[in-house]
């Protein structure tokens, strides 16, 4: 046309390195919708950590109200209502994560002994047994190869049981004088210290997708106005834009405060 210009636009470096893919929503009813999910650059991804912080203090605010208040009692009655009535309840809940860490941690210590390390002897067992003999031993028990890989598995599993055993009994010898009131006090602690923390990584991925999501033609352009208007997506395409935003970025997030 005579009123074009020739004006290629430079590009700067923040053009550079940035990786994306192209989205395309059509539901059938009318004109597409094309956008641009982007890896978020280090400074993008520090600022979604730090805009989701308040989310979790403000939960964990919660647990410096007394005891009574029916903020705080809401959570006992999650717990209450979900089954947990006797001080064994409460123990578990409350040494849940430390349990199953000392489970991970006695699989790994057990795997590391020699017997089991050597020659990577117990990972081609584990191969040998997820490749074929599993469902060899399915349809027949006796099978000599699947009975032989089934005990020296079932022996490894029994040492790591027992290691975790002993330091799950160790863990609860620590807390098990603790009256009822305690217990559940430290429960109801426990629990919105968990409710906080996906508050914090609901808020962080909320934060990810409003920096990464942008305009299909004008990739410099956010698509969002807000990141409050991501949890309004219909569900279908917020989990097509999330699948893709984890497919080409790397989380090194971790909730800690």
């Amino acid at each position: 046309m005579a009123d074009e210009v020739i004006a290629p636009k430079r590009r700067s470096l923040f053009d550079l390195y940035v990786t994306g893919e192209e989205l395309v929503f059509d539901d059938g009813d009318g004109e597409s919708v094309k956008i641009w999910v982007q890896k978020l650059t280090p400074g993008e991804t520090q600022e979604c950590v730090e805009k989701a912080r308040p989310g979790k203090q403000k939960i964990l605010s919660i647990k410096r109200l007394d005891d009574d208040d029916p903020q705080k009692l809401r959570y006992l009655d999650e717990l209450e209502s979900n089954g947990y009535e006797t001080e064994q309840d409460y123990i578990e809940f409350i040494l849940r994560d430390k349990i199953n860490e000392s489970f991970i941690s006695a699989r790994e210590r057990v795997a590391d002994e020699e017997e089991w390390s050597k020659e990577e002897y117990l990972s081609g067992l584990q191969k040998a047994w997820n490749d074929e003999l599993y469902a060899k031993w399915l349809a027949d028990p006796e099978d000599e190869d699947a009975s032989r890989v089934y005990n020296e598995l079932k022996r490894y599993t029994d040492r790591v049981n027992e290691e975790a055993t002993a330091e799950k009994n160790e863990l609860i010898y620590e807390i098990q004088d603790l009256s009822i009131d305690a217990l559940k006090r430290r429960a109801v602690n426990s629990l919105i210290e968990e409710h906080s923390d996906n508050v914090l990584l609901n808020e962080f991925r909320k934060y990810q997708l409003y920096y990464a999501v942008r305009d299909g033609e004008d990739h410099s352009k956010r698509y969002f106005d807000s990141a409050d208007q991501i949890k309004y997506l219909p569900e279908p395409v917020f989990n097509r834009i999330q699948n893709t935003f984890n497919d080409i970025n790397v989380d090194s997030f971790e909730g800690k405060d």
